[in-house]
């Protein structure tokens, strides 16, 4: 807890020292050039954007569990997303709340739902990656770009390799000695999956998974591109997308929660290597972050605790005043997904 806290504020302390180095008075002048009608239409991208990632999880779970609704699903993304953004945990920290909040929904065992949690990993994270790299590749021929950011790039491609190895089908016989009941169970629940994936409107199923990621990825600079023209900076599109996918890798990094100050450092630091003055860029982009981190923040607090209270008094956690009934209705969902093995 005293680690976290002590990240936390080094993030904060980190992000002080850009602002007060770009200059305070010609961020907030920044701000002050953007229309509250604008400003509400990107809230309402950031509303979409949010939505899309929960649509992704309601798709992978609804064959499971017909009675979790799009807006549950995204109650619980929500609360996950407060976890993540108040944790330096590479998002595993609202991954897990969203993992724990599914168990006590649906009573489903945790290895299935990692197994979900896993498959919708893989499905996002691969078109960043690829998104990623090109990116990169433009840069690398039109910007200046510090050479550990490919570094980072690598090391992340070959992170998502092993986890392929491991999780998905054709393992060898010793990574199997070695692994836990636990991961064969989520890999079982994989190979399930997967399995379901050779019928022809799986496989169209899970082409939309991706295409869904891309759409949410490619609108992150997206926002970022018509935030800056909004406060009359003239900058590229390609050189906002390079700045931004580089932030965001860097912010994966357990240093800081939610990436408080590294991704605002990073990006503000590319898009001056690049000729942009450090007072613009930190004013479009701490802009870009109340929209896209604070106020989003202020919704996941408010879900968390509306959720966690409707939960509890549900019963769904220890305590609650139905708990009696929760173990009957758990039982009732099990034996219903066990009558209904497809996914």
């Amino acid at each position: 807890m005293a680690k976290k806290t002590a990240l936390g504020t080094a993030g904060i302390i980190l992000l002080l020292i850009f602002i007060f180095r770009g200059g305070w008075t010609d961020i907030v002048s920044a701000w002050g050039q953007v229309p509250y009608f604008w400003l509400i239409i990107m809230l309402g991208l950031q509303v979409f954007t949010l939505l899309l990632g929960a649509y992704q999880w309601y798709h992978l779970l609804k064959n499971r569990e017909k009675s979790l609704s799009l807006l549950e699903v995204f109650s619980i993304n929500l609360v996950g997303s407060f976890v993540e953004s108040v944790t330096p945990s590479v998002k595993l920290g609202g991954e897990g709340a969203k993992i724990f909040l599914l168990k006590q929904k649906t009573g489903r065992p945790y290895a299935d739902l990692t197994g979900v949690l896993l498959v919708h990993k893989f499905i996002s994270l691969v078109p960043f990656l690829l998104i990623l790299g090109l990116v990169l590749f433009a840069g690398l021929l039109n910007y200046s770009i510090p050479g550990f950011i490919y570094w980072s790039f690598g090391s992340l491609v070959v992170l998502l390799l092993v986890f392929s190895w491991v999780i998905f089908p054709k393992w060898d016989q010793e990574v199997s000695e070695m692994s836990l009941g636990f991961l064969r169970k989520i890999r079982g629940f994989i190979l399930r999956m997967l399995g379901s994936v050779r019928e022809r409107r799986e496989k169209i199923s899970f082409l939309q998974m991706f295409a869904i990621s891309i759409l949410i990825w490619s609108l992150y600079p997206v926002k970022v591109f018509i935030l800056s023209r909004l406060i009359g900076m003239e900058i590229d599109f390609l050189l906002v997308s390079v700045a931004t996918f580089i932030a965001y890798l860097i912010s994966m990094l357990p240093l800081s929660p939610g990436g408080i100050g590294t991704y605002e450092g990073t990006l503000a630091v590319i898009l001056n290597l690049n000729g942009i003055p450090l007072a613009e860029g930190l004013g479009l982009v701490l802009l870009s972050r109340i929209i896209t981190f604070w106020i989003p923040l202020v919704w996941a607090g408010l879900a968390t605790v509306i959720t966690m209270k409707n939960y509890e008094e549900k019963g769904f956690l220890k305590g609650g005043k139905q708990n009696g009934r929760k173990k009957s209705e758990q039982i009732t969902v099990l034996q219903t997904a066990d009558n209904h093995p497809g996914i």
